[in-house]
């Protein structure tokens, strides 16, 4: 089976959230936010992961998609990018089917070069664009 997946890639703060919410309300997307960021976490890190709200309004402890996910994840012997993000689809694709297709804001291109080696994936990016101007006063504002 083919996997679809969506990639929002962007700078900073230039509305690749905002972006995964609008599809995510899509019926036929769903909106998994950056998923890179919670598969590079060492593993305290990724306990506190756990404990962050979901897009879904639940933390990811109790979110109905994370909550499985991180516990596979925690389990897996296989910590490389590739297997992980592996099974974010595989369990994606199990309990949504193929009529539907995740969103990935990760933006940066090492997660997108990461998914670019996994067999059977189907990538759509989409390239956000920001002014520099802009880019620049909210990094300033950080």
């Amino acid at each position: 089976m083919v996997k679809k997946l969506v990639y929002i890639a962007s700078l900073g703060h230039s509305g690749s959230t905002l972006l995964d919410l609008v599809l995510g309300s899509h019926s036929k997307y769903i909106g998994l936010g950056e998923i890179a960021q919670v598969l590079k976490d060492s593993k305290d890190d990724f306990l506190k992961t756990r404990k962050v709200r979901c897009s879904c309004g639940e933390f990811m402890n109790d979110c109905e998609f994370w909550s499985p996910v991180t516990t596979r994840i925690a389990a897996s012997s296989n910590k490389d990018m590739t297997r992980l993000y592996e099974i974010v689809l595989d369990s994606f694709y199990e309990k949504y089917g193929a009529n539907c297709i995740p969103v990935d804001s990760s933006k940066y291109i090492k997660p997108l070069s990461v998914l670019n080696t996994i067999r059977d994936v189907q990538l759509k990016i989409v390239n956000i664009k920001k002014d520099v101007r802009n880019f620049a006063i909210s990094q300033l504002d950080n």
